[in-house]
């Protein structure tokens, strides 16, 4: 995942709320991720955020996948009222840690991971503010996403004279990885929410010295 994402530093936030200091900075993709879904759209965002309070830092890697009908994820915990989806949320190492389903800007905690509370509670603090009527949503369904990634491999040859190492390109072999996990998501209640299966597909790029 990483080496398909920018960190666009210029777009820094900090918020002070309550005790909380909130850092926010919007990352995009190299080559945008294509998803199929009766539920999502097909465009993901992505942004790291972090939460301090008192000498307690927690800093997440956000993975947003924005309902059909609604606003696209704002990067602004603050401006997630007309946000319905579900946040993939990673540590900085890219290890999974947990889903947040977001109902009109209300989150909830649905695979009840401790490690993403604090998150969960900072855009639950922006939401009662903006409404008290906000509820979490009440139907939430798993599904299987497939995920394709094309994994593009270049391959290059080094020869080293005394200080000076020369790389030769030599070819470009590509590999389909197919892996599966699942997905908690918001679905407006009575209705059959998504199809089977969501459809992920990305493209990974890497440079070996064979």
């Amino acid at each position: 995942m990483a080496a398909n994402l920018v960190v666009n530093w210029e777009t820094f936030s900090k918020i002070e709320k309550d005790g909380f200091e909130i850092y926010e900075i919007e990352v995009s993709e190299k080559k945008a991720s294509e998803i199929e879904s009766n539920l999502f759209q097909n465009q993901l965002k992505y942004e790291l955020i972090a939460i301090k309070k008192g000498t307690e830092i927690n800093s997440y890697l956000v993975e947003a996948y924005t309902s059909l009908n609604h606003t696209l994820f704002t990067n602004s915990i603050e401006n997630l009222s007309n946000f319905t989806g579900t946040l993939n949320v990673f540590q900085l190492d890219e290890t999974s840690v947990g889903q947040l389903v977001i109902f009109n800007g209300h989150s909830k905690n649905t695979t009840e991971k401790s490690v993403i509370e604090p998150l969960n509670e900072v855009i639950n603090f922006y939401s009662y503010k903006q409404s008290l009527t906000n509820k979490a949503p009440e139907c939430v369904e798993t599904y299987i996403v497939y995920t394709y990634a094309l994994e593009n491999t270049n391959h290059y040859s080094s020869v080293t004279v005394g200080n000076y190492t020369q790389l030769t390109y030599r070819n470009t072999t590509q590999e389909t990885i197919i892996t599966t996990s699942f997905m908690n998501t918001p679905y407006p209640c009575g209705t059959n929410g998504d199809s089977y299966y969501i459809l992920y597909r990305t493209t990974i790029n890497r440079d070996v010295i064979d």
